[in-house]
């Protein structure tokens, strides 16, 4: 059996799957501490972490942060906002330098 933090999403999927969802995709690179998206953000899609880390939580008003969760490789996040239509739910940002790829509705 393999270990709950390594059944990722990209672990599941057969190469070639992976291999046409890199294809039709949008590959993004990003700096540490790049925020990708903000909490309440409507943009959908789907993204898988193909190398680094995501730090997820929400910034308030006054400037304080809540940390909720940090994904590595191969995990994903955002299909919240294309299988129900809704918007992010937290804050993301890289940890030290990141790749995504991001799979839109369209």
């Amino acid at each position: 059996m393999t270990p709950f933090a390594e059944t990722t999403l990209a672990h599941l999927l057969p190469d070639p799957l992976m291999q046409i969802l890199k294809a039709s995709g949008r590959t993004t690179a990003y700096a540490d501490g790049q925020f990708i998206h903000s909490r309440g953000n409507r943009e959908d899609g789907l993204s898988i972490i193909l190398s680094g880390h995501v730090r997820f939580g929400i910034y308030d008003p006054a400037g304080g942060y809540t940390q909720a969760s940090i994904l590595g490789e191969g995990h994903c996040f955002g299909e919240v906002t294309l299988f129900m239509d809704a918007p992010r739910a937290y804050d993301a940002e890289s940890l030290g330098p990141t790749s995504l790829l991001t799979i839109s509705a369209d």
